[in-house]
């Protein structure tokens, strides 16, 4: 091997299935068309099969995770409203945050591990948005359910907690 792999991206190293390009090559041939609306089957599907009182309603479809963090962007990173993230990590909320003209908080990492503390401390009235990114990319740090709950209890109802563990 003479080049690192990029793993960092949540990216196939082993390209598309076969059958998934078939099924592109085919959706090509009627591309001059809007697509079929099948969102509504998609999301009670999805309800049914997660079950435990989970509503259609409660769904966000988006065209892979990096849509839907920046829809959340769009919603809550209002100009002048602060974003707080723990640094380093998933370069994403810095790039979503500027390009919405929010304000990013930056608490740093104690010892590569999360300040839980410290982004309590950080959360003002203009803060919208936590995004913390489990396990953390870039330091592979996980957060264990339990320490998970018992910051998310201390979070003013104010804030939206993102939670994204696409890892």
């Amino acid at each position: 091997m003479t080049e690192p792999l990029r793993l960092h991206a949540n990216e196939n190293l082993l390209g598309p299935s076969p059958m998934a390009v078939a099924a592109m090559q085919e959706a090509c041939l009627n591309a001059n068309f809007y697509p079929q609306n099948h969102e509504a089957i998609l999301l009670e599907k999805l309800a049914a099969h997660i079950g435990h009182g989970i509503r259609p309603e409660q769904f966000v479809l988006g065209n892979g995770s990096a849509d839907v963090l920046r829809m959340l962007v769009q919603h809550h990173g209002l100009p002048d409203a602060e974003i707080v993230v723990p640094r380093p990590t998933f370069v994403a909320y810095k790039r979503l945050t500027r390009v919405h003209r929010a304000n990013l908080v930056e608490v740093p990492l104690i010892d590569y591990q999360i300040d839980f503390d410290g982004l309590i401390n950080a959360i003002t009235d203009k803060t919208t948005l936590l995004f913390l990114c489990n396990p953390n990319n870039p330091t592979g740090l996980y957060v264990n359910h339990q320490e998970m709950a018992d910051f998310l209890a201390r979070v003013p109802e104010h804030v939206c907690v993102v939670v994204d563990e696409a890892y």
